[in-house]
């Protein structure tokens, strides 16, 4: 049975408003982690965001319901035929996938997804931080590859929202869904930037963030699974081009055009004008960048975390 709210569009209209500033400016974005859960700390490690403005958000959220008919989207779910999409026919898996996919590519602002092979993250994150709160802090949030990963998405996010031309410096609230592992030290660490100095506003800034906000997935509004759904199909789409398998024609549909895969010294790279990034980053720049978080973590003076950070910048 479909969810009732749809029956009144105010209400519909009240729920998207009410994660937005109160001048219902910005946009919304929900990070999701995609882990190949055949192999746990091996794989590709997929990390989306999918963007949307308020005036925008409300017609995909209604469309999303009612494609979705009153089922709470899980991307895994939907392929093995499980949970609320147990004993659905091929029709209409077809018409969901079909469906979401087309109001991704008809409503959000801006669609980003990152991965890495998860194993050579695991072993070069920072393990050990020196006594001061700012390194305490940084650790909880980067030591775990849903920190790092979602970090790196956030900043690409971010860097997009930056360049539209908005007159906010920070535009995006984003939306978790809880329970991956590594969040609450993520979620510790953001909260520890925007209360403290405007020095550490550096990171707030490059995620372009407004506020963030860790929800339930059962409460989580429709159209906000759709990183799920981006963060899936990407991970997949890295782990057959490796195996020289086809395409899938979702990934193809989600993407809209040629999605042979750009080698450059940072990764695997399928960007799309300013609408669409996909990168599966190379070891070395992962290993590159993890370096940079690990001197800092153990610096004895911000002096030298700005050097530290200022070498890596030129190094890039």
């Amino acid at each position: 049975m479909a969810d009732c709210r749809l029956l009144v569009g105010c209400d519909i209209d009240e729920d998207i408003a009410s994660l937005f500033p109160l001048n219902l400016s910005g946009c919304l974005v929900a990070l999701r982690a995609c882990i190949d859960h055949s192999t746990k700390l091996s794989g590709v490690f997929s990390i989306a965001g999918v963007t949307f403005g308020y005036d925008r958000a409300v017609k995909a959220h209604r469309k999303w319901e009612r494609i979705l008919d009153g089922r709470t989207f899980h991307m895994t779910d939907l392929n093995a035929r499980e949970g609320d999409f147990k004993g659905i026919s091929d029709s209409e898996k077809h018409q969901i996938m079909v469906g979401t996919i087309d109001i991704i590519r008809q409503y959000a602002s801006h669609v980003v997804a990152v991965s890495c092979d998860a194993e050579l993250v695991a072993d070069h994150l920072p393990t050990i931080a020196r006594g001061n709160q700012d390194n305490q802090q940084m650790l909880a949030a980067f030591r775990s590859p849903y920190g790092y990963m979602c970090h790196l998405t956030m900043t690409a996010l971010g860097g997009k929202a930056n360049r539209s031309g908005r007159q906010s410096r920070r535009q995006i609230s984003y939306i978790f869904e809880r329970g991956d592992e590594g969040q609450k030290g993520l979620m510790r660490y953001l909260e520890f930037l925007q209360e403290g100095p405007e020095d550490r506003g550096i990171f707030l800034d490059s995620y372009s963030l407004a506020s963030e906000t860790v929800t339930p997935k059962d409460k989580m509004e429709g159209i906000f699974h759709a990183a799920d759904l981006v963060a899936w199909e990407w991970g997949k789409h890295v782990e057959r081009q490796r195996k020289n398998l086809p395409e899938r024609k979702s990934m193809a549909a989600l993407f809209g055009g040629n999605t042979a895969l750009v080698e450059s010294k940072h990764g695997q790279t399928l960007s799309n004008a300013e609408k669409c990034y996909f990168r599966h980053f190379r070891p070395e720049k992962l290993q590159h960048t993890l370096r940079f978080f690990r001197s800092a973590l153990v610096a004895q003076s911000r002096d030298e975390v700005w050097a530290e950070f200022r070498a890596w910048e030129e190094s890039l």
